[in-house]
């Protein structure tokens, strides 16, 4: 499994100064959050922490539920197989695999102890629409046997809790686009799927689109994703870095933690809008033999950009001024965020 994979005077993820977050709407069955001051505040402490690349970064996703990057959190799904899950008569769903640690990760490594269930990351769109990675897609070959998870995210009381509601199946994919032509990078292609639920999402509302331009060198990016098929992590350190060839603003190179899993998975503005989503990245981990266990490759914070994501300015032309735009994204009003 470990094998190379390929301002002003507020912080700017301040998070919204409130008791009650509201993360969907009653009327289709969304539940709803409780922010208590204390918990605001002590998340508000993890969002100002300063940029270090040379740490890993990333932290539960659960943390940022009372923040701005709530929404963003709940439309993040699991990519997995249908056989890795499995319902229990009571309604309750149970992902098959195992522990980091039982797949070659020394066992003193961050999340070692925490189950690998999925392969990849997306993010809700639309009320039936998902956006992800086209390796992601491929990685099966089969619709009828991809299902996306919302809600695997870890919890106070210990593991996820899962129901048929946060477990998706996939109806079709209705677009999916991979070229090696125009990449700045020989070996990592320009990639996207859009994929149709088999009914609408009601665990999380569709994350708004960002009406902007390709993204300037050091413009801030929080990622979200299932890194290793995890419950849920976020890195709030990511930055655009300066492109070494130009690509029409079609891939750009980024520095963010991540890993195998978080292919597919969203790159987010301060203010929760979708500016990309996560394609490729360097090699993950590397083989401590006298330890006899696979560790996290950690890179210099002054290295080159290692990562590569597919913004959200390329993903808007390639669906909403092709073809067959997909409806529930591209026609609705104010879906795309100014």
């Amino acid at each position: 499994m470990f094998e190379a994979d390929r301002h002003a005077h507020r912080n700017p993820f301040a998070l919204a100064l409130c008791v009650l977050v509201a993360c969907s709407d009653e009327s289709d069955g969304g539940s709803r959050i409780q922010c208590q001051e204390e918990e605001s505040q002590s998340a508000e402490s993890r969002l100002q922490q300063k940029v270090i690349y040379g740490n890993d970064n990333r932290i539960e996703a659960e943390e940022l539920l009372c923040t701005p990057l709530a929404n963003s959190v709940l439309a993040t799904s699991m990519l997995v197989d249908r056989f890795q899950v499995k319902v229990q008569p009571s309604g309750e769903v149970e992902l098959l695999g195992g522990p980091l640690a039982n797949q070659g990760l020394c066992e003193d490594e961050r999340f070692a102890s925490q189950k690998s269930a999925g392969f990849c990351s997306g993010v809700l769109i639309g009320r039936r629409t998902v956006l992800t990675a086209e390796h992601c897609v491929a990685a099966l070959n089969s619709c009828e046997r991809l299902r996306f998870i919302f809600g695997y995210r870890t919890e106070a009381g210990g593991q996820p809790s899962l129901t048929t509601r946060d477990v998706y199946a996939c109806d079709s994919v209705t677009h999916a686009f991979a070229s090696r032509e125009g990449s700045p990078q020989p070996d990592i292609e320009i990639e996207y799927a859009v994929v149709r639920l088999d009914r609408e999402v009601t665990v999380a509302s569709p994350v708004p689109l960002a009406s902007l331009p390709t993204p300037e060198p050091g413009e801030p990016v929080a990622l979200i994703g299932h890194t290793e098929g995890l419950p849920a992590k976020a890195d709030l350190n990511g930055v655009w870095q300066p492109a070494t060839e130009p690509s029409d603003g079609a891939l750009l190179p980024l520095k963010v933690d991540a890993f195998g899993g978080s292919s597919g998975g969203g790159l987010f503005d301060r203010q929760g809008r979708l500016v990309g989503i996560l394609v490729a990245g360097s090699t993950d981990y590397f083989e401590d033999r006298s330890a006899g266990c696979f560790r996290a490759n950690k890179l210099s914070q002054d290295g080159p950009e290692t990562e590569f994501a597919v913004p959200v300015s390329y993903l808007w032309s390639a669906l909403c001024e092709g073809s067959d735009p997909p409806a529930e994204v591209c026609e609705p009003a104010g879906r795309h965020s100014e």
